[in-house]
């Protein structure tokens, strides 16, 4: 897609005068609806990357909080997971995801409400896992949840497709605008189900 005014740059550099191949490469991409191949969580996690190390293996499965469920699985690391992950949970599918995007360590790693499927105690800490092994690296999160926010150094507030709000969460709800609208409503939201 195009943009439509302004100018988009990574590291300094205008996005079109990026390899688009290598622009591919540096960004890694997580989405709500994740996308599990039929095969194994060994061959998930490397997606046909080759000369991936067992100790990098075991962080990004230690990050995704994936580790200590695969013990559980009939042939481990080997299991096949079926047509689209059918044997996992939503919340294993998401988090096999981010493994697979961990493994190859972007520069640049979007999580699209890439954790909705995980209660919030297990969203935080991989966030956290996830954060502490990306130091200096740009991770963008789009979340709707109150334990998201405040790890955000830049928040941005969308309203209708348009930029209304952008800053810390602090700085943001002294505000009392949209953001603190959202948050209070979130706030009650989450109250309402029960979820510290």
């Amino acid at each position: 897609m195009e943009i439509e005014q302004g100018l988009l740059l990574i590291d300094g550099i205008p996005v079109h005068d990026i390899d688009l191949a290598d622009l591919r490469r540096s960004i890694g991409f997580v989405t709500q609806e994740p996308h599990v191949f039929s095969d194994t969580i060994l061959e998930n996690i490397l997606f046909g990357r080759e000369g991936i190390g067992d100790d990098l293996i075991k962080t990004v499965l230690e990050a995704s909080h994936m580790a200590s469920e695969i013990d559980s699985f009939p042939q481990g690391i080997y299991t096949h997971v079926g047509e689209r992950g059918i044997t996992l949970s939503g919340g294993q599918r998401q988090r096999l995801t981010i493994a697979r995007a961990l493994i190859s360590n972007p520069p640049i790693l979007i999580l699209d409400d890439a954790l909705s499927q995980v209660d919030t105690r297990t969203e935080n800490a991989i966030l956290n896992a996830v954060l502490e092994m990306r130091p200096g690296k740009t991770t963008i999160i789009v979340s709707h949840r109150l334990s998201t926010l405040g790890k955000a150094d830049i928040i941005y507030v969308l309203e209708s497709g348009d930029l209304v709000e952008q800053g810390d969460h602090k700085t943001l709800l002294a505000t009392g605008k949209e953001y603190t609208r959202l948050y209070e409503r979130l706030q009650l939201a989450e109250e309402l189900e029960g979820v510290r």
